[in-house]
């Protein structure tokens, strides 16, 4: 996703929150804080009622923002063709693999043929 369009269901926003221990309200105000303006604007058009609480918004949002198939493809093709760079040390490019891939759901397997591939 986008940095403007953060994931609610995403490893740094849940573990920021449970790290913050935000009740509710803070949880979805910090949410519509980070929005960009086409998801700012789906959020603002939600009736009161679907976005009290972050269960009657969370799936609504990733339906209306998920990937289409041709964005997970080519992050697949751009993941395929990473490489470490000289300024990079191994474990900030493995770390940076592990990353993406789990932003896309793979095992651990498909991440250790990348990493290998791009070191």
């Amino acid at each position: 996703m986008a940095p403007h369009t953060p994931n609610p269901g995403g490893t740094h926003f849940s573990k920021f929150c449970a790290f913050k221990s935000l009740q509710e309200a803070q949880l979805i105000g910090l949410f519509s804080l980070q929005l960009g303006p086409t998801a700012s604007a789906w959020f603002n058009s939600l009736q009161n009622a679907q976005k009290d609480t972050t269960a009657n918004w969370k799936d609504s949002f990733l339906a209306a923002f998920k990937p289409t198939p041709s964005t997970l493809w080519l992050r697949e093709r751009d993941l395929y063709s990473l490489k470490q760079r000289p300024n990079k040390t191994a474990l900030q490019f493995i770390t940076s693999v592990q990353t993406a891939t789990s932003q896309l759901g793979w095992e651990m397997d498909k991440t250790i043929r990348i990493a290998i591939g791009g070191l």
